[in-house]
């Protein structure tokens, strides 16, 4: 037979239940006022989100999955002889830090610069493949190849393993033909890759989609260049705005959810706390999207 606890125990437990009825009593009137508070706000922020609408994305309207698409797509937005006024704060913002001196001091004085996508390699190269893009000025040249799915995509076989490095000596023809002092190269992907090819720059497309973002606030853009630039931002960061990206709306399902479920005030304003970090700049209808 087990033997029972001392009475002493037994009140001591009841004391201690007795306090804790207690604590939870007094602070369920504050929990429920601030679980009030934040369905207000989130009442506003939806209310906000379905007056402004969601952004779109170019390749959504256009149906477009290729690499294609997005090598004409950025050759435009970095192109300062759009109309769209954004080419040059682009171009800057993607070599930054990329050891391109020449390059950038030749944006700097507003030099010459001609964009050229998918088309076959100026004389001089001695290659007659097209690169996805390549820009020149008079004292420089980038060359981007862009990969929609995987780095690896069309250089597994044949010929194509020899891309990158017929592309590599095509530039350095080109250069000494024109005599520029500086080349690179960029090799864009999607982010989660882990790639590398010698004498290639590795950048990321969440990187692209932050530097347009970047570029979007910029006070001196015109109005159309802050739409274009967010437009195209949407377009690299598509694969991280997944249908299992928390949004807004989901969070407000949940708040309706609660009040049905009875679920516990503090566990969902914990998990409303972290709503900023967790939705993407670009559901938010406040001012970090706006254009």
């Amino acid at each position: 037979m087990i033997p029972s606890a001392p009475t002493t125990s037994r009140n001591q437990i009841r004391k201690a239940i007795d306090a804790i009825n207690s604590v939870c009593a007094a602070a369920r009137p504050l929990l429920e006022d601030r679980l009030a508070d934040a369905q207000q706000k989130l009442d506003r922020k939806v209310s906000d989100l379905e007056a402004a609408g969601r952004p779109f994305a170019f390749r959504q309207v256009l149906g477009k999955k290729k690499e294609p698409y997005l090598n004409r797509l950025l050759a435009w937005i970095i192109d300062p002889n759009q109309d769209h006024g954004a080419g040059t704060f682009v171009l800057q913002e993607l070599v930054r830090n990329k050891d391109c001196p020449v390059l950038i001091d030749d944006l700097d004085r507003r030099a010459r610069v001609e964009v050229r996508c998918e088309k076959t390699w100026p004389e001089g190269a001695r290659s007659d493949r097209m690169p996805d893009l390549l820009v020149l000025t008079p004292r420089a040249a980038l060359l981007i190849e862009n990969k929609l799915r995987a780095p690896e995509t069309g250089f597994a076989k044949g010929d194509d393993e020899k891309q990158f490095v017929s592309y590599r000596h095509a530039l350095s023809r080109l250069a000494e033909r024109k005599g520029l002092s500086e080349y690179r190269s960029f090799l864009l992907f999607p982010s989660g890759r882990e790639f590398c090819k010698d004498g290639w720059i590795n950048i990321e497309h969440a990187e692209v989609a932050s530097l347009l973002r970047k570029v979007a606030k910029k006070p001196r853009l015109p109005a159309w260049g802050r739409v274009a630039c967010m437009l195209a931002a949407l377009d690299f960061e598509e694969g991280s705005l997944s249908p299992t990206t928390p949004t807004i709306c989901d969070l407000h399902k949940k708040l309706n959810a609660a009040k049905t479920d009875h679920q516990s005030p503090v566990s969902l304003l914990a998990e409303l706390t972290n709503l900023n970090e967790n939705v993407p700049d670009a559901v938010w209808p406040d001012g970090r999207c706006r254009v």
